[in-house]
């Protein structure tokens, strides 16, 4: 029986290059939903800083009106 010395390890060698590429896929993917996820940390973040300065701004406005209605009762 004859052996191929060449094909099995090409074939050998392929399919490890494969596992690599699709590895290194996958670490880029890894990384890439990371960045997502501090992105949308980041825009939670900022969504609950505008509710905050709204509810600041409401609170103002009452002030504001109350004061305006006792200035004018004098």
């Amino acid at each position: 029986m004859e052996t191929d010395p060449g094909g099995s390890g090409n074939g050998a060698s392929t399919m490890a290059m494969e596992m690599e590429s699709k590895e290194q896929t996958i670490e880029e993917l890894r990384a890439e939903l990371e960045m997502v996820r501090q992105e949308l940390s980041k825009k939670d973040d900022d969504k609950k800083t505008i509710e905050r300065l709204m509810m600041i701004n409401e609170a103002q406005q009452r002030t504001i009106t109350d004061l305006t209605v006792k200035l004018t009762s004098y």
